[in-house]
Formats: C-alpha cells, structure tokens, sequence
C-alpha cells in the first residue's frame, strides 16, 4: 500500500514534485534466510524488527548452546588431564619416598660406620690450655 500526501515543502522523503510518499512497513517483509547452523522456529513477521529481533534471540540461544558444548568438551580433556597429573604425582611421590628411605639407610649406615672406626660411639674429650 502506498499513500501519498500532498506537502507545499520539500525535503528529506518528498519527490521531486513536492509529495511525500509514504510507504506501509508491511511491503517491505524479507523472507527468514535459511540458516542450517541454526533451527529456529520463527513465525512469519509482520514487521523488519520482529523479524530481526526474532533471529537475534534464536543466534543468542545457539550461540550460547555452541559455547555449553564448547564447554563441555573443554571440561572433559581438562578432567583427562587432571587424572594424568594425579598419576604422574603419585608415581613421582612414590620415587621421592623410596628416595627419602635409601638415604635414611645410607645415612644410619656412614654413622654406625663412624661409631664403629671412631671408639665404638665413645665422645674424645678435647684439652683446654
């Protein structure tokens, strides 16, 4: 539907003749792209706006979907590698022990062997002059 309305002015929306020309919103409706990344089930707008508003709403939802499975992904290779570190921990704790113990070892071993070559544990007294 257009309508025209007779002005003595022209300016910004008149023709060259001096009328305006109004045109209904309603024939300028776009069809909805098709999207296959997005399955959405908007009903045919009436107006640009709703049609606009209604294809922003249904981007935010998949794009926030996208980043929950995103996410999730995410969650389970930092759970693998969480296990890994556990299993390295517990192998290099498991070294560090053993290590800790043979030192112990070697250690009570060099002081009964200095108790043994050194009087049998006896304290030397030494002289003051």
């Amino acid at each position: 539907m257009v309508q025209e309305v007779e002005t003595a002015t022209s300016g910004t929306g008149q023709s060259e003749e001096g009328r305006q020309t109004v045109t209904n919103i309603t024939q300028h409706r776009r069809a909805a792209p098709v999207d296959d990344k997005i399955d959405m089930e908007i009903p045919d707008p009436v107006y640009d706006f709703e049609h606009l508003g209604l294809k922003i709403a249904e981007s935010l939802v998949y794009a926030a979907e996208q980043q929950v499975v995103e996410a999730n992904s995410l969650l389970e290779e930092t759970k693998a590698l969480a296990e890994s570190i556990r299993e390295q921990v517990k192998i290099q704790t498991a070294a560090l022990e053993d290590l800790n113990g043979r030192l112990k070892r070697f250690g009570g071993q060099m002081l009964d062997a200095h108790r043994q070559f050194n009087g049998g544990g006896r304290e030397t007294k030494v002289e003051e002059d």
